[in-house]
């Protein structure tokens, strides 16, 4: 059997059947109370007789709570199955044929007044009939106007709770605009708690709509117009609260707005004085000193992350121009510039709004590894000819040493071709270490042959077969008591060799002691030629101007020749002296300039030969 849905006739919640079963609700004279509103509705728990109360407190709002769940129009009549109707039994045996169609006498005696009484209970039937009519008429009037009132009373029930609930909006709107003064919160987080307060609004806003607003429709009459006043009412502070929310969240978006943009415009002084100074990392940090709750503010997101991005971007572009640079530079202390060069030229190249100060310096280095690559090719290339060079070279010095003629193999290695060729070669450094080599072994050499020479007097004595030689004859002179030559050119003569000895040497140290008594001399050493034929000889010569040697005062002067080298000696110092002319071997002889006059005295020769 279908079960009849009841409806609690005070709060409107839809009551459970089984309420009903275990005592829960209650139904009297047609009325329902769910199990929160019973009380103070049965007689015998205190109730008032089944009249409508109103409930305040918890009870208002747990009602509200059950209108907003499920709202339901007052006034409903239950319905009730239909009564059956039941007959009777009894009566005569005559009755009883009678209703089998057999009349009997007694029956027909009894007609008449079997009519009569019959009629009688038609007459109190119609007017049981009407008066029930009346009753039940009276009955509908009552229901009516108690259905009205319930509607009221649920009606009012509605307003109670919506008030409830808005008194309690109102209240934490308020806390909310006071807690908002003075706060440290950012935009984002009040604009969160704006929003759960706006949509604690729209609830109530929803259960207007589909609660209370249906409560007030069913209310009829003059008995409305409190009510709607009183919903006026409601409506308007509904709207206050509303507005309350959002001047408060205005005003703080205005308090944080210039709170954010000083907290902004100090940490961008900061940070772009760092940056400008090339120190990006100082930067950032100056930015992440901004509180937190600025970071979701608008501005934040517009003007800072991209500064804060670019920032990112330069201390990433350093940082790799940096490593990069160091790289090239390890290459390039090893000698390796085509590496450097390559990691150089392999670092991408930073955006066009980048200014990375280390990426001159990059392009600096990049430009002088380039050349220094090139010009080590250069070198490459040219220490290559420098290696045959030199193993040419030094295959002529070793065999030239191994016959003691160090001298020439070091003039040989003292090649200024060579040098002005390979000179920025590692390989000048081993001829030049080679020289020295030699050097030293040409001294213990040369001690060791020169420890075994005698001096030979060529002046006085037997003169060593010394011969006087013309043109023009007797311009040199023979004075063997004084021991000592005489030369004298006259001015208009050509100059001439005075004479020269007979022995010829190739390696040998003379002393000569003369004296100059006008114009100047020259010294032949290894002279070879005929004097008859004036320039047709060979000969090494050192020249001995007046200037350096005064007339009129003696003089000694001891030269070495040895190889193409000619020294003067003075004490145990060897100095280079200059020479005009090359020969391996010849005599000594004396060459007078025009109009020159001179006394030698003792000319004497040692030689290792």
């Amino acid at each position: 059997m279908a079960v009849i849905a009841r409806y609690c006739d005070k709060c409107g919640v839809k009551i459970p059947q089984e309420d009903f079963e275990d005592g829960s609700a209650v139904a009297l004279d047609e009325v329902y109370y769910c199990r929160h509103c019973k009380t103070g509705s049965a007689p015998g728990d205190g109730a008032t007789g089944g009249q409508s109360t109103t409930p305040s407190g918890a009870g208002a709002r747990k009602a509200g709570k059950a209108l907003r769940e499920a709202p339901r129009a007052p006034g409903r009549t239950p319905s009730r199955p239909a009564m059956k109707s039941r007959g009777r039994r009894g009566g005569s045996k005559t009755a009883d044929a009678a209703a089998e169609g057999e009349p009997s006498a007694e029956a027909e005696a009894k007609t008449p007044a079997r009519r009569r009484k019959s009629s009688r209970q038609t007459i109190l039937v119609l007017g049981g009939v009407v008066g029930l009519a009346a009753v039940v008429a009276v009955v509908g009037v009552l229901s009516s106007i108690s259905a009205a009132k319930k509607r009221v009373a649920f009606a009012g029930e509605g307003l109670d709770f919506y008030q409830a609930r808005l008194d309690e909006l109102e209240q934490e709107a308020r806390a909310y605009g006071e807690g908002l003064t003075g706060s440290s919160l950012g935009v984002v987080e009040a604009e969160f708690r704006a929003e759960v307060l706006k949509a604690r609004l729209a609830v109530l806003d929803g259960y207007q709509r589909e609660n209370l607003d249906p409560r007030l429709a069913g209310v009829e009459g003059a008995a409305r117009d409190p009510l709607a006043a009183r919903y006026q009412e409601l409506t308007a502070l509904r709207k206050a609260a509303a507005q309350t929310v959002e001047g408060a969240l205005g005003a703080f978006r205005e308090e944080v707005t210039g709170r954010t943009q000083r907290l902004l415009d100090a940490a961008r002084t900061k940070a772009k004085g760092l940056a400008a100074e090339g120190r990006f990392d100082e930067a950032l940090a100056a930015w992440g000193e901004v509180p937190e709750s600025v970071r979701g503010d608008a501005a934040w997101v517009r003007d800072v992350q991209p500064e804060l991005q670019r920032l990112r971007d330069l201390s990433g572009a350093r940082a790799l121009v940096r490593r990069l640079l160091e790289q090239a530079q390890r290459l390039a202390a090893r000698g390796d510039y085509r590496g450097a060069v390559g990691v150089l030229e392999a670092c991408p190249p930073p955006p066009p709004d980048l200014e990375v100060p280390e990426q001159a310096q990059m392009v600096a280095r990049l430009a002088e590894f380039r050349a220094k690559s090139e010009q080590s090719d250069i070198q490459s290339t040219l220490e290559a000819q420098a290696e045959e060079a030199y193993t040419e070279l030094m295959a002529q010095a070793d065999s030239m040493a191994k016959e003691n003629k160090f001298l020439d193999a070091i003039d040989l290695l003292g090649d200024p071709d060579f040098k002005k060729k390979y000179g920025s070669t590692p390989f000048m450094a081993k001829v030049k270490a080679r020289v020295e080599e030699l050097k030293e072994r040409h001294a213990v050499y040369d001690r060791e042959r020169w420890a075994k020479a005698t001096w030979h007097e060529c002046v006085g004595g037997d003169l060593l077969a010394w011969q006087l030689q013309n043109p023009p004859r007797g311009a040199w002179t023979a004075d063997a008591a004084a021991k000592k030559i005489v030369g004298k050119a006259s001015p208009e003569a050509s100059p001439t060799y005075c004479g020269y000895s007979s022995q010829q040497w190739g390696d040998f140290v003379v002393t000569v002691r003369f004296k100059l008594l006008s114009g100047s001399m020259r010294l032949g050493l290894r002279f070879l030629g005929q004097m008859e034929r004036p320039g047709a000889y060979e000969t090494m010569e050192v020249d001995l101007p007046a200037s350096d040697f005064p007339a009129g005062k003696e003089h000694e002067l001891t030269f070495k020749v040895v190889g193409k080298h000619v020294y003067r000696l003075v004490g145990e110092e060897e100095q280079e002296f200059p020479h005009t002319g090359d020969s391996s071997r010849g005599a000594i002889g004396f060459l007078l300039g025009s109009g020159a006059s001179v006394e030698i005295y003792s000319v004497k020769v040692k030689s290792p030969e």
